[in-house]
């Protein structure tokens, strides 16, 4: 019973900090299975590609009621997402844990540094500015 609810714990903080941060989740939530549990990395990349199914859909319709994001582009990037996460499985499931863990780390660490070294752009039409 304590198990469960740790992972409910940890669900609603991954999906409250994934909402915010504007992520499915899955990233946030590898990192945390691997370092703080005892998932191996295949373990918890397929936990955490399962997780982002409902908290993903969830997140859509709250978005949508705010007129936010592209029905249409997101089915197209859906469907040629999910025709590559097949070979991208494969591939997962064919490397070493350790190799994996290493390969997530370093594409986390640049994405990082992509976003932190980018120079900062205005957006004028983000909702929050409506709102003082």
């Amino acid at each position: 019973m304590i198990e469960v609810l740790g992972y409910v714990a940890l669900g609603v903080g991954v999906g409250a900090l994934s909402s915010f941060l504007g992520v499915g989740g899955g990233v946030i939530l590898v990192a945390v299975l691997v370092t703080a549990s005892d998932f191996a990395q295949q373990e918890a990349q397929a936990t955490a590609l399962a997780f982002m199914v409902p908290t993903a859909t969830i997140g859509v319709l709250a978005a949508r009621r705010h007129g936010l994001g592209d029905l249409r582009a997101s089915a197209v990037l859906g469907a040629g997402g999910a025709a590559a996460a097949v070979g991208g499985a494969l591939v997962a499931l064919a490397l070493p844990g350790d190799v994996l863990r290493d390969v997530f780390a370093a594409f986390i660490g640049v994405l990082g540094l992509t976003m932190l070294l980018r120079p900062g752009q205005a957006d004028e039409d983000s909702p929050a500015e409506d709102h003082p």
